[in-house]
């Protein structure tokens, strides 16, 4: 559910995220399990990287979600989710645009 959540609101700004990952959840379920959870998990996307700081400061305005960040290469993202596969310790991570296409394999 945190993917799902993460992924309809930063989809755009991450390559791995498609729509159809959003297609079977609405945003109201989505909204509800985030703040259940309170915090967005995130890798590779810490404040001072690409205005991060300005989207996790609206998020945690907007749904009272706390940010929590494991700075880390595109690489290493991409191992660390194909490592952990469904049982993700993050929720989103942000790759620079050469991994794109490895991150959707």
């Amino acid at each position: 559910m945190k993917q799902l959540f993460l992924a309809s609101l930063l989809g755009s700004t991450i390559a791995m995220c498609t729509a159809a990952m959003a297609a079977d959840t609405d945003l109201k379920t989505l909204e509800a399990a985030a703040k259940a959870e309170g915090a967005v998990n995130s890798v590779g996307m810490p404040d001072d990287w690409a205005n991060w700081k300005g989207t996790w400061e609206d998020l945690a305005s907007k749904y009272g979600l706390k940010h929590i960040d494991t700075d880390m290469s595109s690489a290493q993202e991409i191992a660390k989710f194909k490592a952990e596969k469904d049982n993700a310790s993050a929720d989103i991570g942000d790759v620079g645009a050469a991994f794109g296409p490895i991150a959707v394999k």
